[in-house]
Formats: structure tokens, sequence, C-alpha cells
């Protein structure tokens, strides 16, 4: 461990043991809750996750399971559009209606059809969720990928995890993307850059969600 070099941002992320299977055991369903869909309309996205019985999410570092939808452009998603910092911070920095906590179950996210969906155009949402799941099987991580076609009576099929982009405004880091150099100040006023590592430690970067 003397070569890791860890650079925290604001404070530690939680750590949980890894447990691959017990992700894949977790059944989740999402389907759009319309016999048709016109143009003008509006619906449900519905999200169904079944977590095993017993488990708890409430108690390892979030809330709830938390959803990010991945927007096409023939979709406007309903509730409220967090823009200011404050907003933010005072909905523990989830950027809804793009992200959001799963507290009920099916979760419902209304949204209207505002143009008519390319060909294959689909609907992508992350799961995530610190789970619990009590009894002899560790705390785990659980992060899936889904992506749903715009039509009715379709259910969402599971995708490689590796695209974790939602939202519409930009960009996000994806998973196996290559570090962009940066510099931070530490506590004492000093500064470190990513630079001075890159090839001679191995590096972790923590941030936080707010969530507490």
């Amino acid at each position: 461990m003397k070569n890791l070099l860890c650079l925290p941002l604001l404070a530690p992320l939680l750590f949980l043991e890894s447990s691959t299977r017990a992700v894949e055991d977790v059944p989740i369903y999402a389907f759009i809750a319309a016999d048709s869909l016109e143009v003008g309309g509006e619906y449900e996205l519905e999200i169904f996750v079944e977590l095993p019985e017993n488990a708890k999410t409430s108690e390892s570092g979030a809330p709830a399971p938390f959803l990010q939808l991945d927007v096409p452009p023939s979709i406007e998603l309903g509730g409220r559009y967090l823009k200011t910092y404050q907003e933010l911070s005072q909905n523990e920095f989830l950027e809804e209606p793009y992200e959001r906590l799963l507290e009920e179950n099916p979760a419902r996210i209304p949204f209207k059809l505002v143009a008519e969906p390319a060909e294959g155009e689909v609907l992508g949402f992350n799961v995530l969720a610190y789970v619990k799941p009590g009894g002899e099987t560790p705390d785990y991580f659980m992060r899936r990928r889904f992506e749903l076609l715009i039509e009715p009576g379709v259910e969402a099929a599971e995708v490689a995890a590796t695209d974790s982009s939602w939202g519409v405004d930009e960009r996000r880091l994806q998973l196996g993307d290559e570090a962009a150099d940066f510099t931070l100040p530490r506590a004492d006023g000093t500064t470190v850059a990513l630079a001075d590592y890159i090839g001679k430690k191995n590096i972790i970067v923590t941030t936080y969600r707010a969530f507490w």
C-alpha cells in the first residue's frame, strides 16, 4: 500500500465490497405505461427495482437507490428543473429532473413526447444503489445500465454498464475515459497535480454525493 496515493477532493467516498452475483440477482424492470404514443402526449416511465427481502439501501451511503436518465431529443421530462447551486444543494446535489431518488417502487417518471422518435431511438437510464442485503452477503454497490425503445409495450433491456451518460446538456465522463490533468489544493494550502504521479503511483480520486 505504500505506493498508493489518495487524492481527497471533498470527502471520502464510501467503499463497499463488490458482489457481482448479488448485483445481477436484483431484477429491474422498466416500460412506458401506455398502449400507444403520440407526439404531444404525456406519459410515464415505470421502473421497478426488486431488491432482496430484508435488503436495505438507506443505511449504506444514500437514502435510497437513485436514477440517472439519459434523455433523447424526442422526450421532455416532467418534474422540477434544478439550475442553481442553491437548488442543487437543497436537493442533496441530485440534478433533477435527470437524476432522482427512487423512493417509491415502482418509480413513475412523467415525460412528454415532443417529437417523433427516430428509428431505434432509446431512453437510457442508470440505476445506482448502495445495498446492505443482510445475512452473510457482503454490502455492495450496484450500478446498472438499461435502454428502452420509445415504444409502448417494450421492456427495457440491460446493456453494458461502461456507458454512464445521463442528462442532455453535456457529455459525462465514461468508465474507461483517460483522466484529464488537474491541479487541486491540499488542506495545508499547497497543491497537488495529477501529472506528478501518473505512471509512478496508483491513484484514487474520491468525491461525494452529499448523502448523509
